[in-house]
């Protein structure tokens, strides 16, 4: 194995720039953060690995995370489909001439208020923007992470048709917003060559500031009514309920002085009150109450109830794996008693009560033993972060719990979703990754969680990268373990494993990050990210071009390793069904091949030429752009031709399949190797 000295000395460079201001439950980058409010949290990760390796079954782990996770980028037409409920406030409508204009437009928000329907308002102004496109021009909706300068370059690369939304509100005045507010004029001043728009969300506290940078393309963000957004999203309901509840004098308290984040969520509780059978104004005043209520005093009282360890266990366990089967509930108190030492002797199996009554010792905690869920919205979050923050002895004891829980939940991924979500919450309530990162750590080194940890595992960390409070530090922590051989090699298996189930907005981010694994000794580390590479281009739509231009950066000859890894990515999103894969004459893709051909071995370039071809087919202009782009790669430059010549020439069918190569590469050396012709008076 390569000792961490014998690697490149460049200093880590983590992506430790502003996190997106939480617009709500939704933890990604689609439009609706503040469009939809939606209660869906999800997080993770872990720290240092055994040095064991592990195996992880990939096409069930694949399958599985596929099924549990939800692609966030959002195209056109879902954007359409978020906005159908959206108020826009009071001249927010006046701002889409000038964003269509003007390509940029910076929406000041309320300091103090971090939902204040930001992301919903540049989710509006995208999606009007095209009242002035063609259909097959609509445009798609992408948050970038402006970390650095040359991340604001990237977020353009085929950023055709697409419109970018920043939200740094939550930063109110120092060093960083004013730094932020500088990266979006670099990522400005690239928008009229791409044709892409962007929105930028800011605190109004620094309105001064950013009318310097940007004068007279500044829109303060106001208040719509509160009632018209609430009306809005509880549209369903009947007109004379819908009137009833409006009227209602705690839905009016409630309402006053609301942003439209807030006045939807009680519109959504309302409309989750009646699909559920409550056909009375006062029944869904007493529901939506209730699911809006922060239970913590109640989760207390509760805890302090419940102060045997058999009860208070069964009380967290059902609070952490809420909704699952009465048997892994029970499955789950059994296992944290016996991870914190239990003592007591179980009555004889034969002697023991059903699960289900079992169960009913929560019955006045509103825990419903049908569903397995508590009545009350929220109060298995509240309990959670209550035993955690002020049960500081138990903390040790339910981090080792945690560690172990997927045993008892087996291959279900819903169970296991939910389960890492409410990891995540908790870490994310903390404002720290410490939490979800120690449980990875745990579930993807305990050999006897089997695929369940590793699934467990990558979603945990994935969700974690791209949480809006924690990802900051998460993507920090999987720089750091990418960049430098400290981390065991299956460790670093499952970070190329989830940084390669990124969304559409994170591609930069995780390409840097696939970058330095793919550096890695060893081979399961290298086939790990050659499929999250792969993964990645797929199933983000990322062009052959966009591809190539992130490829050409991993190429170096000091990189032998990484080269591979680069052609073996390349090879297979050639010759992969999905995906853009259409050769273009594009300047990334001219690039890529002139470092390929400077920096890869023969036999390796010579399998990346075949595919190539292969995939620009047999005839037609697709296969002239594919051999003239080649040759513009290869110049007079001999032993690029070589390499040409050395492709055409080589492999198993090749004759039949590189004809067309052969004698353009003829052609060209012989060009190149041709002897100046002299003129008559130098004769």
């Amino acid at each position: 194995m390569t000792a961490p000295d014998d690697w490149p000395t460049e200093p880590p460079d983590p992506d430790a720039g502003p996190e997106p201001a939480d617009p709500g439950p939704e933890p990604s980058v689609h439009a609706g953060r503040d469009v939809d409010q939606s209660v869906n949290r999800t997080w993770v990760h872990g720290d240092q690995y055994t040095a064991e390796s592990m195996t992880i079954n990939h096409s069930v782990v694949t399958q599985q995370v596929t099924s549990i996770m939800r692609r966030r980028h959002t195209s056109a037409p879902t954007l359409a489909e978020q906005v159908r409920h959206y108020v826009p406030p009071p001249g927010l409508d006046e701002c889409v001439s000038r964003l269509a204009t003007g390509r940029s437009l910076v929406l000041l928000c309320p300091g103090g208020v971090p939902r204040s329907g930001q992301r919903a308002a540049a989710a509006y102004l995208i999606h009007r923007l095209d009242r002035f496109r063609a259909a097959a021009e609509h445009l798609s909706f992408q948050e970038p992470l402006l970390d650095r300068d040359d991340e604001a370059a990237d977020a353009l690369r085929d950023a055709k048709d697409v419109g970018l939304y920043l939200n740094v509100a939550d930063l109110d005045d120092g060093p960083d917003a004013v730094d932020r507010l500088r990266q979006f004029g670099v990522l400005e001043d690239g928008l009229p060559e791409t044709g892409a728009y962007a929105v930028l969300a800011v605190s109004d506290r620094l309105a001064e500031e950013a009318e310097k940078y940007f004068p007279g393309r500044l829109h303060r963000l106001r208040r719509p009514s509160a009632e018209a957004v609430f009306r809005s999203w509880a549209a369903e309901l009947p007109a004379p309920l819908l009137d009833a509840l409006t009227s209602h004098p705690w839905i009016r308290e409630n309402l006053r002085g609301k942003w439209p984040p807030d006045a939807a969520d009680l519109a959504k509780f309302a409309v989750r009150a009646y699909r559920a059978g409550v056909r009375e104004p006062a029944g869904l005043v007493r529901q939506v109450e209730g699911a809006s209520t922060n239970w913590r005093d109640q989760a207390r009282n509760d805890l302090q109830r419940y102060g045997s360890a058999p009860q208070r266990a069964l009380l967290l366990a059902a609070a952490m794996v809420e909704g699952a089967e009465p048997a892994t509930v029970v499955a789950a108190r059994d296992l944290l008693l016996d991870v914190a030492g239990r003592t007591a002797e179980l009555p004889n199996a034969l002697e023991r009560t059903d699960v289900v009554t079992e169960l009913q010792a929560l019955r006045e905690t509103t825990f419903d033993t049908g569903t397995r869920e508590f009545a009350r919205s929220g109060y298995g979050t509240s309990v959670l972060h209550l035993a955690w923050r002020d049960y500081p002895g138990l903390r040790d004891v339910l981090l080792r719990w945690l560690g172990r829980l997927p045993s008892v939940l087996g291959a279900d991924p819903a169970g296991i979703g939910e389960l890492t979500s409410r990891i995540v919450a908790l870490s994310a309530e903390e404002r720290s990754d410490q939490i979800a990162w120690r449980v990875t750590r745990e579930w993807a080194t305990d050999r006897r969680l089997g695929t369940t940890g590793s699934v467990a595992a990558i979603l945990l960390l994935r969700d974690a990268c791209l949480h809006p409070r924690i990802g900051a530090d998460s993507r920090r922590r999987v720089y750091q373990h990418a960049y430098w051989t400290r981390s065991p090699a299956a460790f670093r298996v499952v970070l190329a494993e989830a940084v390669g189930a990124f969304d559409r907005s994170h591609q930069t981010t995780a390409m840097t990050r696939l970058k330095h694994l793919a550096r890695s000794p060893e081979d399961e580390v290298r086939a790990a990210v050659t499929r999250a590479a792969t993964r990645l281009a797929r199933d983000t739509g990322m062009s052959l071009d966009q591809l190539l231009s992130y490829l050409t950066g991993w190429l170096s000859a000091a990189e032998a390793r990484r080269c591979e890894v680069a052609a073996a990515v390349a090879t297979q999103v050639l010759a992969g069904p999905d995906g853009d894969t259409r050769i273009r004459p594009a300047a990334g893709s001219l690039r890529f091949w002139r470092a390929a051909l400077g920096t890869l071995s023969p036999a390796t370039s010579a399998a990346l030429i075949r595919g190539w071809l292969r995939s620009a087919g047999p005839r037609g202009p697709d296969r002239v752009i594919a051999i003239g782009m080649l040759l513009d790669a290869a110049g007079n430059d001999v032993r690029r031709l070589g390499q040409l010549l050395y492709a055409a020439r080589s492999g198993p069918g090749a004759d039949e399949e590189m004809d067309d190569l052969y004698r353009h590469v003829r052609l060209q050396l012989g060009k190149t190797l041709a002897p100046p012709s002299r003129t008559g008076s130098e004769a």
